[in-house]
């Protein structure tokens, strides 16, 4: 919950979803029928969590807390890897060189604001 609460509205401060439009509804379900995206939420809602409540002040607390996000940040990778395989399969059956592009061209703008957001973190 601590990801829906918090960590989403932080990485898209503009999405202000109104009840009309079934709220944050479609969030949960994305989660919950991704088993890549919902270890990913998991780890970086962990590590927030982790940041925020600055559990360096104990050393098992800290350590219990960087396993948490580390594993479940390897059950992504795991998860990812094999639904990245069944999608290069469908993908060679039966997407369209436009339908590819423009999926391509979605990764490499997300890729863009990532870029862009890390280099205007380290010159704050």
């Amino acid at each position: 919950m601590h990801f829906l609460d918090v960590v989403f509205y932080q990485q898209f401060p503009m999405y202000k979803p109104n009840m009309v439009e079934g709220g944050r509804g479609w969030l949960m379900i994305a989660l919950l029928r991704s088993r890549p995206l919902f270890h990913a939420a998991l780890a970086l809602s962990s590590y927030h969590r982790d940041l925020i409540v600055n559990t360096k002040s104990s050393d098992r607390a800290y350590t219990t807390c960087t396993v948490e996000h580390q594993e479940h940040f390897a059950k992504s990778l795991f998860e990812f890897h094999k639904a990245i395989r069944i999608v290069s399969q469908y993908v060679l059956v039966h997407m369209s060189e436009v339908e590819l592009a423009t999926y391509l061209s979605m990764v490499q703008l997300i890729y863009f604001e990532v870029c862009v957001q890390v280099h205007a973190n380290v010159f704050d």
